[in-house]
């Protein structure tokens, strides 16, 4: 029996396998991200490499990591500065909104209402990135693509942002948490857009099925 459980493949050597891809890929998104400029393509190696090699159990995740951390590395240095700025600003006013209704409460209303605005941006920050890691677009397209997919999956968007600021809470108040979550809220994150990409025609599978076709195109073609 201790045979089946501890054998190469076996259920518990995958789970460990699982538990080490996911602690290295967090510490690796870690490092990468300590320039600040570099969060963007840090993030979107991540969730590249999570998707691929974690859910859908594709191998080589530390060498997909670093290959889409260098191809992305202009376009999510451009998108770091951009809803960087943006959600710097939102939060700051947040949390002026926040003062003044502790001041006055007729300003409750108006911080109600900010909560609801800002989960569009905060929004299209949490899908611009799992984007990026599937699609080629301009710089515009890809933040027009990432506004859309916020607006037309409001659902999806608004658990995306409640567990990305929990999550964050928590690892800037115990520190501990950032040797594994930023792997584990890429696994979340996909449950909720890989669904939206599967029907855009941008899922893993799709995307599979069209690289099987152009293969077996280009094996025809040379005989």
């Amino acid at each position: 029996m201790l045979g089946r459980v501890f054998r190469y493949q076996g259920w518990l050597w995958r789970a460990l396998n699982t538990l080490t891809d996911i602690l290295a890929l967090s510490v690796l998104w870690l490092l990468c991200s300590i320039p600040v400029l570099t969060l963007g393509a840090a993030t979107t190696a991540l969730y590249d490499s999570v998707v691929r090699c974690i859910r859908y159990k594709q191998s080589g995740p530390y060498e997909r990591f670093f290959r889409t951390f260098k191809n992305e590395l202009v376009p999510g240095l451009l998108l770091t500065l951009l809803w960087g700025a943006v959600a710097a600003f939102g939060l700051w006013m947040l949390a002026l909104l926040r003062q003044y209704s502790a001041e006055a409460p007729t300003a409750m209303a108006a911080g109600a209402a900010y909560y609801v605005a800002l989960i569009l941006p905060l929004g299209a920050i949490c899908w611009v990135f799992p984007i990026l890691s599937r699609c080629a677009m301009s710089f515009g397209a890809l933040n027009k693509t990432a506004l859309k997919f916020a607006a037309g999956h409001l659902p999806s968007t608004v658990v995306l942002v409640l567990m990305t600021a929990e999550i964050a809470r928590l690892s800037v108040r115990w520190l501990f948490p950032l040797a594994f979550m930023p792997a584990v809220l890429m696994l979340l994150w996909s449950l909720f857009t890989e669904p939206a990409f599967k029907k855009h025609g941008a899922g893993i599978a799709a995307e599979t099925e069209r690289e099987n076709t152009e293969n077996a195109a280009d094996a025809s073609e040379k005989e």
